[in-house]
């Protein structure tokens, strides 16, 4: 049983107060090494993932030359341009009380606070059977994950976040 959540100074007030809340989320078409998955195989895994995410998550894929058809990296995110219900959280919770709610939803259990980049906000990393990095500021959330197997470390997934959000944040 997981021990009980003890409130940070950082968790009270509204992410929304504290910047823009109109951000989109476009995803770059390269990510360090890694490629942006599109057609057949991005359509098919994103049918796999309906119904695991809430449905106004955008979800995408990035992987290597090498292996073009295998996912290495997974985004997902969600933006209160589009998500009423997001808006509304954002409005109402820290970006830290969200985040941490992100990270408890996906099981991870040691998160520790990364810097956000210069998208600002809250992140968070830790590990179970993946490697996630989740965020939160003013108007979005999300999160870059990978396999435990793919060799990948938090520090590098923490260095892939910053740079995703830093090129698909507007």
């Amino acid at each position: 049983m997981a021990a009980p959540y003890m409130h940070r100074s950082d968790d009270f007030g509204s992410a929304a107060s504290k910047g823009p809340t109109n951000l989109t989320v476009t995803p770059p078409a390269t990510l360090s090494s890694y490629r942006l998955m599109t057609g057949a195989q991005a359509d098919r895994l994103n049918a796999q993932m309906a119904g695991k995410l809430p449905k106004h998550y955008a979800v995408v894929f990035y992987t290597t030359a090498s292996k073009p058809t295998q996912p290495v990296l997974e985004v997902f995110s969600d933006t209160s341009t589009t998500d009423p219900q997001l808006a509304q959280e954002l409005a109402q919770h820290s970006a830290a009380y969200e985040n941490t709610d992100l990270m408890a939803g996906a099981h991870i259990t040691d998160a520790k606070d990364f810097n956000p980049g210069s998208a600002g906000g809250k992140m968070q990393c830790g590990k179970n059977n993946v490697v996630l990095c989740g965020w939160t500021d003013s108007g979005t959330i999300g999160g870059l994950l990978t396999n435990v197997t793919s060799g990948l470390n938090i520090q590098q997934i923490a260095s892939l976040t910053q740079e995703f959000r830093a090129a698909a944040e507007h």
